[in-house]
């Protein structure tokens, strides 16, 4: 016991890695198991501090230094702009912000496995048309067009509204902002798949293996966040146990397929009924 109390005082957050050795002794070998286990964890927690360190550090400096110039760019030399017009710039980098920070911080709650999930039965479709209007002023700017094919049956699917809100909503901003001006985003849905498709002429396979790391953007500066939207739809997707792939086929045609298994989509007697017959491509 003294020996093993001796090598716990040199074991903490600043030596990370260090476990107990097995003592030799039988009587102790489950307090020295358990103390490693707790070691084990603490070092993911410290290491999912410095990450999210990091990563706010990362995905904030650019914004940072851009709100800094602004100020005092204005000071030295004032451009006569409104001062409405000013404290709305500022005000839209101050807002990009706290998206950054709050999904940061969302996006190492899932990977952390502590974010709670709120399960419901909810209409897809509906989640889905709800998405589309988030980016209606996309659409209109570059003058794209969605094509919805509907699944014959409208079967609820069992998930957190809030995630299935932000995987969706990734997915679908991904597609409006780098389709081609007048490119066509397709949308299909059957009984347990939900493929998005786009055209993405400036993709390759290579590229689609790393969908989803952060910091990774196939085009640099642009977003304000590089890599982390799709970072954290797969997050969320994974919490509610939903598969996210990523594939790219000719003439490069990127499609992000979010599949769910049986279990959590609703049986007979739900509150959405069956319909009798195919709604088809819907033009939204």
């Amino acid at each position: 016991l003294a020996t093993r109390a001796e090598e716990m005082s040199h074991i903490g957050p600043q030596a990370g890695g260090q476990r107990l050795h097995s003592s030799g002794t039988r009587e102790l070998q489950p307090l020295v198991g358990r103390f490693n286990e707790v070691l084990a964890r603490m070092d993911e927690g410290v290491l999912r501090e410095r990450e999210f360190a990091g990563a706010l550090a990362h995905e904030t400096r650019t914004r940072l230094a851009e709100l800094r110039s602004l100020v005092e760019v204005e000071r030295r030399y004032p451009s006569g702009r409104p001062v409405e017009e000013l404290l709305g710039d500022v005000g839209s980098i101050g807002a990009e912000l706290e998206s950054i920070v709050s999904g940061l911080l969302l996006l190492t709650r899932l990977e952390a496995g502590i974010e709670s999930l709120q399960l419901q039965q909810l209409d897809l479709d509906e989640h889905v048309s709800r998405q589309l209007e988030r980016i209606s002023a996309t659409r209109r700017q570059r003058n794209l067009h969605i094509e919805f094919q509907r699944a014959p049956d409208r079967i609820p699917l069992t998930a957190d509204p809030s995630l299935l809100d932000i995987v969706l909503g990734n997915l679908l901003a991904n597609a409006g902002n780098y389709t081609p001006t007048g490119g066509v985003i397709q949308i299909r849905r059957d009984r347990r798949t939900l493929v998005i498709s786009n055209p993405a002429p400036d993709l390759d396979p290579h590229d689609v293996e790393r969908f989803g790391q952060r910091y990774w953007s196939k085009h640099h500066g642009t977003g304000g966040h590089l890599g982390m939207g799709l970072a954290l739809a797969g997050a969320a997707a994974r919490a509610m146990q939903l598969r996210l792939q990523f594939s790219l086929d000719a003439p490069r045609q990127l499609h992000a397929s979010l599949q769910w298994p049986h279990e959590t989509v609703a049986g007979p007697g739900s509150e959405y009924p069956s319909m009798e017959s195919a709604t088809g491509k819907i033009a939204v």
